[in-house]
């Protein structure tokens, strides 16, 4: 379940949203930091663990919303650019600054004929 949590900015509010986080014991697969708001990607929290989670971060002074959501603003961010990539006929490669392939669109796989190499 992915949630998003808005609230007002004050110093140490981040710090205690995460703390009532870390006490739960909940797997998480992402946390984004987007002031005033953090997302939260747990997979394994149910129903009523948010709501459990709801009522201690309610307690936070500043905490405004809580609301569940279908994807994280970076997920969103990272589908966009592969959608993007996927779309352009003009070849594109990244690479890193050792010289790693970090990604190669479509366009460029075609006209080398294979992947690119690490």
């Amino acid at each position: 379940m992915r949630i998003h949590v808005s609230f007002i900015d004050r110093v140490g509010i981040t710090q205690e949203v995460l703390a009532i986080l870390g006490g739960r014991n909940l797997n998480l697969d992402a946390v984004e930091m987007v002031p005033p708001n953090v997302y939260i990607d747990a997979p394994t929290l149910s129903h009523q663990m948010l709501e459990e989670l709801k009522d201690a971060l309610f307690r936070v002074r500043g905490v405004e919303a809580i609301t569940v959501v279908d994807i994280l603003p970076g997920q969103r961010r990272h589908l966009q650019l592969d959608a993007l990539l996927a779309a352009m006929t003009d070849p594109v490669l990244a690479l890193d600054s050792a010289g790693h392939v970090l990604l190669a669109n479509p366009a460029l796989i075609t006209l080398i004929g294979r992947e690119p190499a690490g």
